[in-house]
């Protein structure tokens, strides 16, 4: 695959890219997403139940560090129309790593921001 590397750090594919701004190669006689070929060469296994979402919120990006496999339900959640750009941050600024989030029910939440609300519930109870 042909990409670019962007100082965000996206690996911006340089091939054909479709209307919706997705990069798109055609593998025996059919079109594939690229960022879908990324996922399953890099990270594992695709479900055909989710998507992969961008976490970068850069379509062209096929770096297995910015895809993340989630339901369509919190990649439209996650989505500029849901009116939230997450991005690679929760909303405190605290990174979403492997060791920094936490999934329940198909949503990301960073670990950092639930102990700290967990900190806070514990004083409130001890009032």
């Amino acid at each position: 695959m042909r990409y670019n590397i962007t100082p965000e750090g996206c690996w911006e594919f340089t091939g054909t890219i479709n209307g919706g701004g997705y990069g798109v190669v055609g593998v025996k006689n059919t079109k594939h997403y690229v960022h879908r070929l990324a996922y399953a060469v890099f990270v594992g296994k695709l479900d055909d139940r989710m998507v992969v979402d961008h976490l970068c919120r850069n379509r062209k990006c096929i770096n297995p560090e910015h895809l993340e496999q989630v339901t369509n339900a919190e990649n439209l959640r996650r989505g500029e129309k849901g009116g939230r750009k997450p991005g690679l941050t929760c909303d405190k600024g605290h990174e979403f790593t492997k060791e920094n989030t936490y999934v329940w029910r198909d949503k990301r939440t960073c670990r950092e921001c639930k102990a700290n609300y967990q900190r806070e519930r514990r004083r409130a109870k001890q009032k």
